[in-house]
């Protein structure tokens, strides 16, 4: 099973989080309409935005999630966001904990690069060290139809986890 699960679509609404004081201004809800229907996502300053991108209606993204994590019973569901990509049409993005092959956890994906391929850090820092075992956001274009998947990453963004 693997580690994130995730929700592409359009943003719709960005609004801010209540609290008990107010809106908190540290934290934005994110209303999403994906091929499944509405979904909305939390967002903190310790959620990963590929390249820091902006993100407003009408943006198509992906979002991931903790696989695990627990869900409130209501509709839409709400979920936090570990981690979104504002995506150019025909781009896909993983983010999995990937082993010495580069295969996603659940055996769905591997991971070919290449010299074009930027591997980098979450602040943008060049990433120099052994990518097997880490977790990663890679983002591609294309990949084949076997299984699992090969896919030549343009970006792998590692997470360094103390």
């Amino acid at each position: 099973m693997s580690l994130f699960l995730s929700f592409s679509g359009n943003i719709t609404a960005v609004s801010p989080v209540p609290s008990g004081n107010g809106p908190s201004p540290c934290q934005a809800m994110y209303s999403m309409f994906t091929a499944s229907g509405p979904v909305e996502f939390r967002a903190d300053s310790g959620t990963y935005v590929l390249d820091a991108a902006a993100l407003a209606p009408g943006d198509q993204v992906t979002v991931f999630t903790p696989a695990d994590a627990a869900v409130p019973l209501i509709y839409p569901p709400r979920y936090y966001a570990s981690a979104m990509a504002k995506l150019p049409e025909g781009t896909q993005a993983v983010l999995d904990r990937f082993d010495s092959s580069l295969t996603s956890s659940d055996g769905s994906l591997r991971l070919n690069l290449s010299p074009d391929t930027r591997i980098m850090m979450p602040n943008g820092l060049v990433y120099f060290g052994n990518l097997a075992g880490r977790l990663m956001m890679a983002v591609y274009s294309a990949s084949t139809r076997s299984i699992p998947a090969i896919a030549t990453p343009e970006t792998l963004v590692v997470f360094c986890e103390n």
